[in-house]
């Protein structure tokens, strides 16, 4: 039982940090555009389409995609 919560306790915390991580990463989502959406459902399967613009998306040097 003590296992249990030292992984629960292990998993907060590697949680907590990967979460403080993200507040300092830069969101390139609103420079990216998205038209011609359609969705097709037949039976149980699903099919989507869209364009992606990405024509006014500026990537710093230092950070990776």
């Amino acid at each position: 039982m003590r296992n249990i919560y030292r992984i629960l306790l292990l998993s907060v915390l590697a949680c907590g940090a990967g979460a403080a991580h993200a507040e300092n990463e830069v969101s390139y989502l609103s420079q990216i555009g998205i038209s011609g959406r359609e969705v097709v459902k037949q039976d149980r399967e699903v099919q989507l389409s869209m364009q992606v613009d990405m024509s006014r998306l500026r990537i710093r040097t230092q950070h990776t995609v």
